[in-house]
């Protein structure tokens, strides 16, 4: 079995049944390299080919509380790929594993996904070993909130690189001042890895240089996703694919997720990962997130099971499914959560 859904107490608990999942359970294809819990802080790591990923918490980013949040706390896990993860009893950590960006537990290209809060619903593993090994972990907070985050081996499709490894979370600040919680989707606090927009909560490892065009202006090793989202938008910026402005609302700018009535369907939208050379502004098509695609979730309740044939999909919403109109900016703007009908759909095989 390469799914599981299942109850989890706290993030702390979530790390813990995640390493088993993974090491010893329905998966049982990772190697485990350590699991520990110092003080009250959870530690994990685990490797498979070349995905070398260390995930933790630290007490500084747990149940943290934000005085504009209706919720009142926050937790936030952090993670971080690398070549070698290591055990060094009694100081594991997601920082300073060899090759890592992420050189202290602060660093701030260390990979965060927020919103796990003491009480996490229900999580969902998926996994899956062909043509690539991954793992994709979702969690329901607080009823109707979702948070998101995975790593494993990029899908190269019809490429004949190395395979290159991939980490990706949502760090979703929804909480501020102003009776609409911060919600408009271009917020700068919204950082969604799997679209690995403006290189935020998302670290790719290039394996070795003849994955890159010759002559492209970085070398192998971990680096900070990046994703042309501009061939997708009116506008040349990111915040014009997001902002919900007088020029259209936030879905306009993807039309082909706007499921029409006269076609019916779910379409679902691959999640390609690419590497920039910022020295000549190129970017590298590295693959695609596996088994993992982008859906308009309008038309369905989170958790719902979408088929195709034989296949069977699961969709979520980003953040939180609500209405347009609800957002920062719309006619009648609250203070929830919105990530309007935008959602991740998940390959469930078993």
């Amino acid at each position: 079995m390469a799914f599981l859904q299942t109850t989890v107490t706290d993030v702390t608990d979530l790390l813990d049944q995640l390493y088993t999942f993974l090491d010893s359970g329905g998966d049982g294809t990772w190697t485990g390299i350590y699991n520990e819990k110092l003080s009250t802080e959870r530690q994990i790591g685990l490797s498979k080919g070349n995905c070398e990923i260390s995930w933790g918490t630290r007490t500084s980013d747990r149940d943290q509380f934000n005085s504009g949040d209706p919720g009142g706390f926050d937790t936030i896990l952090s993670g971080a790929l690398a070549t070698t993860v290591t055990s060094n009893p009694g100081s594991e950590t997601y920082a300073g594993h060899t090759g890592s960006l992420v050189s202290t537990e602060a660093d701030s290209d260390r990979i965060r996904c927020n919103d796990l809060s003491a009480t996490i619903n229900n999580v969902w593993f998926f996994s899956g070993t062909s043509p690539v090994s991954y793992c994709h972990c979702i969690a329901q907070v607080d009823g109707d909130r979702y948070t998101h985050f995975s790593f494993g081996t990029i899908d190269p499709l019809e490429q004949t690189h190395t395979a290159c490894a991939y980490a990706v979370g949502t760090y979703w600040v929804w909480w501020d001042d102003g009776a609409s919680g911060n919600n408009n989707p271009a917020d700068t606090d919204h950082k969604i890895g799997h679209f690995a927009e403006d290189g935020g909560n998302c670290h790719i490892r290039v394996t070795d240089s003849s994955v890159l065009p010759a002559g492209f202006g970085i070398s192998a090793g971990i680096h900070s996703g990046n994703q042309m989202l501009d061939n997708h938008t009116r506008t040349i910026t990111v915040a014009g694919a997001w902002a919900n402005t007088v020029d259209g609302k936030i879905n306009d700018f993807l039309m082909a997720l706007d499921n029409q009535a006269v076609t019916g369907g779910t379409p679902l939208f691959g999640l390609p990962l690419m590497v920039g050379d910022t020295g000549i502004a190129n970017s590298c098509w590295i693959g695609n997130i596996p088994d993992v695609r982008m859906v308009n979730i309008e038309s369905h309740a989170p958790g719902e099971t979408v088929k195709f044939g034989s296949e069977e999909w699961l969709v979520f919403p980003l953040k939180r499914k609500g209405a347009l109109e609800e957002l920062q900016g719309g006619a009648s703007p609250i203070a929830l959560a919105n990530s309007s009908k935008y959602g991740l759909a998940y390959k469930k095989v078993v």
